[in-house]
């Protein structure tokens, strides 16, 4: 009998037998099996237990309501609740397919009692879905109040949808008439094609009888075909009582025939509402909307400029910032614009959003857009935050900041604005840090950067190296770790206490030391060199290269323990480790002559070879981030391969920043191609100056000696210096190879520079072995591991 009636098997786990039987009985009686078999077992619980409902579903099923119809409304709302609706309301909604299950509940809440006629019927289903999905209020007492909205067209087509203020706009619907005529005689005058957007609904809802009753003219004035193009160009130009208005009197004055021509397109629309012909020339797609623009916005004063100018004007590219919309409407009033300024936007290409963001409705001159627009966000951000007076002093002060290149991404731009409100920069570094010896411009804003913490330390820091340590560890007092000291609160005291703990405090020196094990003897014997390394950021670069290049921490240490003791260039150019690397005979005096660093000065440009240590260990870091940085480069693991005896890098820095670096190489070659050398030596690994061991010699080959550049890394070089900068890289390059007699060879990245002696030839270039196992070649395809070494790969290259 159970199975018979359409109950599932499992209603036994949950109701008695009596109960049961009795339903069981009741659902035959009814000839309702098929239906209850569809029922889910929860509802099925509830139809044994309850009698009232049992009679309810009977009453549905025989109404023609689908069981599934009510698992889903019995799944919204109480069974108690239910039945308490008049039944046959509810069997009427049940039965609407036009209902989805999703709404089931809010239809039997709020409209189970409301006459719909056949049309807001079919309207509703819709209406709903746009009204959850675009309202913001979570509460639905608005339904309650005026539900009988939802059922009106403008809700349930997507007249609405664009709206951010949905729910503002359904409440002032429903309060105001004229607020519900205006919008919807825009929405019958559209042909139902057209969206509104909040500016459209806030003109209306500030004056709706007014609007609505020049609304209603126009619609008696345009004919049919015309109507839809018109509320178009009227919604698009975001004038509605000017332009209704207007529209009116011009017409009611003999304009007729032009109000009905206007409507083609927005040219004429604008030409007929401001008085302002549109000159043929200004056509086209990004033209268009500036001129529109001010037409509409009155801005004569810039019209008759661009009209006295077309030449200028026609010649700016469609990429200029004049003719972003963000721009002219938002940023610079278009009205203050002079010819000069019209001459600078066709230097000014689009801008970046994250910029024009920063600008937006500040109300500011042009002059000021000009200067920061092409610049980092940091640096429109930092001019806004300066409390000059003056927007000449302002700018004063921006662009000797521009000028020297230092403002850094993550620098805290309000305390450098608050320091650089007092004074300018010029003023900082000439004055206040003219005493810090070889002091950098990126370093002297650090120091403003943290001078609220740091200040009392300024007039007793000595080099540039203590200044970038204390500007550097001040904004976060370093690196604390569980186990190591946080380093002395700087307020409380002096350089000589800093200079004097250094050792003590600095936690990834105390790390350093623990991993290389590093006796209090070996300190005490070092301290000095010890404490210059750490201003130096020595223990910060190390140590992070370090956790990163765990495997190379006995390479590390040796190079560490070279550069402690003052004996790093004794490693670098150990015993005839140069003759090994290259397999080839070197005389004591070329090795001597290579050792050498050439250096040169040519006003604010200054071109050196470098060797050190920690210099080379920022080779990926300065002028630009690369593959080789110590911190995140992809080829990192080949950095301590820089330091092997025949590489240097080539640093050129201007105005004392470094803005470009080229590793360069003492290789061996010859011309044309020639077959791998399979034959591989010993690997070469650094020497152990705590357990000096001399090497043996390589038995000498034939090939020429040579002098390799590098592809060069740049960032910061003006444009009008570019040609100079290449000069004194080859003029470096030149002179060092003719003192060492070899030859020159350079990348082809140098093509657009390179001297008139130099031609392009097939070349066969040595990869040198390395004590740092894997290294970094640019010119032959990046990293080359262990397996490379003692082996030549042909390319093409730039040769004397």
């Amino acid at each position: 009998m159970l199975l018979e009636a359409g109950l599932n098997k499992k209603i036994t786990e949950r109701c008695s037998e009596q109960r049961i039987l009795k339903g069981a009985g009741k659902i035959l009686e009814n000839k309702a099996a098929q239906q209850i078999r569809e029922l889910k077992i929860d509802l099925q619980e509830q139809f044994l237990e309850n009698p009232k409902l049992q009679a309810y579903i009977f009453e549905l099923f025989r109404k023609g309501v689908p069981a599934v119809r009510c698992n889903s409304v019995f799944e919204k709302i109480e069974a108690d609740t239910l039945i308490g609706y008049e039944i046959d309301r509810v069997a009427d909604i049940l039965s609407d397919n036009r209902i989805s299950n999703e709404f089931l509940e809010i239809y039997l809440r709020y409209y189970r009692n409301i006459d719909l006629t056949e049309t807001e019927k079919g309207r509703l289903p819709t209406g709903l879905k746009s009204y959850f999905s675009c309202r913001k209020d979570r509460e639905d007492t608005f339904l309650a109040e005026h539900g009988r909205l939802l059922c009106s067209e403008l809700v349930s087509s997507s007249f609405l949808l664009k709206l951010q203020d949905y729910d503002t706009c359904l409440k002032r619907m429903a309060e105001d008439e004229g607020v519900f005529a205006a919008l919807q005689a825009v929405f019958e005058m559209s042909g139902h094609s057209i969206q509104i957007d909040d500016d459209t609904f806030q003109q209306i809802a500030a004056e709706p009888v007014r609007i609505g009753k020049n609304l209603g003219w126009a619609e008696a004035f345009f004919t049919e075909e015309e109507k839809p193009a018109f509320i178009k160009l009227l919604i698009g130009n975001h004038s509605l009582q000017y332009d209704l208005e207007t529209l009116r009197r011009k017409a009611e004055s003999g304009h007729e025939i032009e109000a009905h021509r206007m409507v083609k397109d927005r040219i004429a629309y604008i030409s007929f509402f401001y008085n302002n012909p549109f000159v043929d020339q200004w056509k086209g797609e990004y033209m268009e909307g500036l001129i529109i623009y001010a037409i509409s916005r009155k801005k004569k004063a810039f019209l008759r400029l661009i009209q006295e100018n077309t030449d200028i004007f026609m010649s700016l590219p469609c990429t200029s910032v004049l003719f972003q919309a963000e721009f002219y409407s938002h940023i610079v009033n278009i009205n203050s614009l002079n010819r000069k300024n019209l001459t600078q936007c066709g230097k000014l290409k689009n801008c970046p959003a994250e910029i024009l963001e920063i600008f937006y409705d500040k109300d500011r001159t042009f002059q000021e857009f000009a200067i920061l627009c092409d610049m980092p966000a940091e640096y429109a951000k930092l001019y806004f935050l300066l409390e000059i007076p003056r927007v000449d002093d302002r700018l004063r002060v921006i662009r000797e900041i521009i000028h020297a290149g230092c403002l850094k991404n993550g620098m805290d731009l309000a305390s450098i604005a608050g320091q650089l409100s007092v004074r300018p920069f010029s003023q900082w570094m000439q004055k206040i840090f003219s005493h810090i010896e070889g002091l950098e411009p990126e370093v002297g804003l650090r120091l403003l950067e943290n001078y609220s913490r740091i200040g009392h330390l300024v007039w007793d820091i000595r080099t540039a190296a203590e200044a970038r340590y204390i500007a550097c560890s001040a904004k976060d007092l370093l690196y604390h770790s569980e186990g190591y000291p946080l380093p002395c609160a700087y307020r409380d005291k002096d350089m000589e206490d800093i200079r004097e703990a250094v050792l003590r405090e600095n936690p990834e020196w105390l790390k350093l030391q623990d991993e290389f094990q590093f006796t209090e003897e070996f300190i005490a014997e070092n301290e000095a060199r010890i404490r210059n390394f750490i201003f130096d950021d020595g223990a910060h670069i190390i140590w992070i290269y370090l956790q990163r290049m765990r495997h190379k921490s006995e390479e590390l240490r040796r190079l560490v323990y070279a550069e402690l003791t003052g004996r790093f260039r004794e490693l670098k150019y150990f015993g005839n480790d140069l003759e090994k690397e290259l397999d080839y005979p070197v005389s004591e005096l070329d090795k001597n002559v290579w050792m050498k660093n050439l250096w040169e000065e040519k006003g604010d440009l200054r071109i050196w070879e470098e060797d050190g240590l920690l210099p080379v260990m920022r080779i990926g870091e300065v002028p630009c981030k690369t593959c080789l940085s110590y911190k995140t480069g992809v080829y990192k693991e080949c950095l301590l391969a820089c330091h092997d005896s025949n590489k240097k890098v080539l640093y050129l820095s201007w105005k004392g920043k470094i803005v470009l670096r080229a590793a360069i190489r003492l290789t061996k070659g010859f011309f044309g191609k020639a077959e791998h050398n399979k034959k591989q030596p010993p690997q070469l690994e650094f020497a152990d100056l705590s357990h000096r061991k001399d090497g043996e010699g390589e038995k000498q080959k034939t090939e020429k000696l040579v002098l390799f550049l590098e592809k060069a890394y740049t960032a910061g070089i003006p444009e009008n210096m570019q040609k100079l900068v290449m000069e004194m890289v080859f003029r470096m390059m030149e002179q060092k190879a003719k003192l060492l007699n070899t030859l020159l060879v350079a990348s082809t990245s140098y093509l657009k520079w390179k001297p008139e002696r130099m031609h392009y030839a097939l070349f066969s270039i040595y990869i040198s072995r390395s004590k740092a196992g894997s290294q970094y070649l640019d010119s032959l395809d990046g990293s080359k591991s262990v397996v490379n070494e003692g082996s030549y790969q042909a390319h093409n290259f730039l040769l004397e």
